[in-house]
């Protein structure tokens, strides 16, 4: 026992000296380092809007790595907007993510729920330390950063206008569209028969609702807008729209898809006449003229947007003249010979699955590549969701004058539409060629790890505001995008895991802005004007993002002469879309693409003067970005932990050799006994 004793000592004093280090916070050493404190509005898991204190720092030299606090704990998507925000921020910028590091802590007077809805705030704190600008106190806003710098819909608006009025905000800034927003509130009310919950749905304008507060409550579309409000004495000039146009090469390509899609109509029309004679007395006329006639409106309409510039609207509006003459000619097919409708259906899914087989052999090196991969992807699945579509919508009907049961297809346009897919896919297969800078397999791995996070991200925001508002129905569908995009990234098929990450994305941001937003149009000529002024400054031309917006617009006139709300809603779906594929260039910098671009924003050392700032336009250098040589302490109880565990082992193996001895002289006094 003495000397297990003695033991002990001497290990104790061995390792005292560890233990006095230890005792001490260790210290990461950084050239820069600069803190900003915002408020960050949320609503806290009993109800209830909530102001909680958001503190962001940013470290130089750094290695990209994002560290996040909380007091309480929040929810994990929390801490995913804040990564979102670092990305976005830094894009905004137009310097490389990389080269710091970025600490967030949120104290908060109670758990909080809906990270994603801090998100913009983060961004403009992410700005604001790496600037070494002046947060202006008196200004809070809420809204989730999209990919794009453009600032989406989040729920409770009303709840955290009163609590940031309680705490003395003058300025709320609020994601444009969302003025006037509705509540759905579960009410009780006391009966003779017990207690009845109901559903109620109120109203409610932010603008007046401010005034009465006190705040005045203002509505901003982009990362820029809301920077403009938080700093002092700083300018971002407004964008202005880029003038960009399609490329010499790009209007060749379309002008030869506009060829073969000619062609095809041309074809359409001498078969729909060839087959007059026989159908005429066979068929239901009505249905013949009423496709016949859709796609005589839509031929018109493809000629005049060709002559207006208008390639890409004009292009789609010739691809639906085709499918409309094919619907005609498959309804009349059928009807004459309903056999033909399985023929139909078996070769459509052969053709569809040889193109989706060639698709994921796809090799991306170029930006072009990537696009025209994702473009196909997304052709490939509506066209299986089309045929699916067809398929069951195939019944059985009992024909009197024959006395036989025959197989009817519910809607031929359902086929038509798989069975022409293969056109525009071929032409996107076309696409890929074209010259654009290229990429590297780092890039990829790059981004589509931000945009699985990013979905995630948005993915979880979605579901909790749409349980709270009954509105469910794509969480199934968005939850297997998310999870085949995990699939694909770790079994090596990034640029597949990027396409489920984006189609998710798309989704989610879509249902967001329908759920929240009163004002749609808003919505769509900010995205629009958003990607226009991205597009100019990334260098690269893409055709998808042009085409994209270009379409938008057209469908948003279409809604504005005819009321049709469904030319407002594929005008949204086109304008979020050509946001998130112009967000790919600009991501692109972050990972030093080939992409020609001026880099990044010019800052200045003294706050009290006025500086303009042109994002992405103007050159700086890293000293001028953050005030002064500092060091971050972070102390916590892992050394000391650790230093325990050495003394318990020393003092075990202190025992176990004590014990050994002990039994070896015993053992020896024993057989001596005998």
């Amino acid at each position: 026992m003495k000397s297990f004793l003695i033991f002990v000592f001497i290990a104790m004093i061995a390792v005292a000296p560890i233990i006095s280090v230890a005792s001490t916070p260790i210290t990461f050493r950084y050239d820069y380092l600069t803190s900003v404190e915002l408020p960050a509005l949320a609503v806290s898991s009993e109800g209830g809007g909530v102001v909680t204190n958001l503190t962001v720092t940013v470290a130089y030299p750094g290695s990209g790595q994002v560290y996040f606090s909380s007091d309480p704990v929040t929810e994990l998507d929390t801490q995913s907007a804040a990564r979102i925000a670092v990305l976005v921020a830094t894009s905004f910028l137009g310097i490389d993510y990389k080269k710091y590091d970025y600490f967030f802590s949120m104290k908060s007077p109670s758990l909080v729920i809906g990270g994603p809805s801090a998100s913009a705030v983060m961004s403009v704190g992410v700005v604001a330390a790496i600037m070494n600008a002046t947060v202006k106190n008196d200004v809070a806003m809420t809204g989730m950063i999209n990919p794009d710098g453009t600032i989406g819909p989040v729920g409770g608006i009303p709840d955290k206008l009163q609590a940031a009025a309680a705490a003395g905000y003058k300025t709320l800034l609020v994601p444009v569209g969302q003025l006037i927003v509705t509540e759905t509130q579960l009410v009780s009310q006391s009966t003779p028969f017990g207690t009845i919950y109901r559903t109620v749905t109120n109203t409610v304008n932010l603008t007046q609702l401010g005034e009465k507060l006190g705040v005045s409550v203002i509505e901003v579309t982009t990362l820029r807008d809301a920077l403009s409000y938080f700093l002092e004495n700083v300018y971002f000039p407004k964008q202005q729209p880029s003038n960009i146009t399609y490329t010499d090469e790009q209007k060749e390509l379309f002008n030869q898809w506009r060829g073969a899609l000619l062609l095809l109509y041309n074809q359409s029309v001498s078969e729909l006449v060839s087959l007059s004679n026989i159908y005429k007395s066979s068929v239901d006329m009505n249905v013949v003229n009423s496709y016949v006639n859709q796609s005589s409106y839509y031929y018109s309409t493809s000629n005049t947007l060709w002559e207006e510039g208008k390639y890409y609207s004009s292009l789609n509006s010739l691809y639906q003249a085709d499918i409309y003459l094919n619907a005609a000619i498959i309804y009349v097919r059928t009807t004459l010979d309903p056999n033909l409708i399985q023929t139909y259906v078996n070769d459509i899914n052969s053709s569809l699955t040889s193109l989706r087989e060639n698709a994921l052999q796809s090799n991306v090196k170029t930006f072009s590549e990537l696009e025209s991969y994702l473009i196909i992807m997304d052709r490939l699945d509506n066209a299986e969701t089309a045929l699916n579509s067809a398929v069951n919508n195939i019944y059985k009907v009992y024909d009197l004058s024959s006395g036989k049961w025959r197989t009817v297809l519910a809607d031929p346009l359902d086929l038509a539409i798989a069975n022409l897919s293969q056109y525009t896919i071929q032409n996107w297969l076309s696409y890929k060629n074209l010259p654009s800078p290229t990429i590297s397999k780092e890039f990829l791995d790059n981004i589509a790890d931000y945009y699985l996070q990013y979905a995630k991200s948005v993915i979880t925001y979605y579901e909790s505001l749409a349980s709270e508002v009954n509105v469910s129905t794509d969480v199934q569908l968005l939850n297997t995008l998310y999870n085949n995009a995990v699939s694909m990234f770790y079994s090596g098929d990034v640029p597949a895991s990027l396409y489920y990450s984006i189609s998710a994305v798309s989704i989610s941001t879509l249902d967001l802005h329908l759920i929240f937003n009163s004002d749609l149009k808003s919505i769509v000529n900010a995205e629009i004007s958003n990607v226009k002024s991205n597009l100019g400054e990334a260098g690269y031309v893409s055709a998808v993002v042009l085409g994209y917006s270009e379409q938008a617009k057209e469908y948003l006139d279409q809604y504005n002469s005819t009321g049709n709300v469904n030319y407002l809603y594929q005008a949204l779906t086109l304008s979020l879309d050509a946001g998130i594929y112009g967000s790919l260039l600009n991501i692109g910098r972050l990972y030093g693409q080939t992409v020609n671009y001026t880099q990044p924003a010019g800052t200045t050392e003294n706050p009290s003067q006025t500086t303009t700032v042109n994002a992405n336009t103007t050159s700086t250098t890293n000293s001028t970005l953050l005030p002064a040589a500092s060091s971050l302490n972070i102390s916590g109880n892992g050394p000391i932990i650790l230093i325990s565990a050495i003394i318990v082992v020393f003092v075990i193996i202190a025992y176990y050799y004590t014990r050994k001895g002990k039994a070896g002289t015993m053992g020896i006094q024993v057989a001596q006994g005998n």
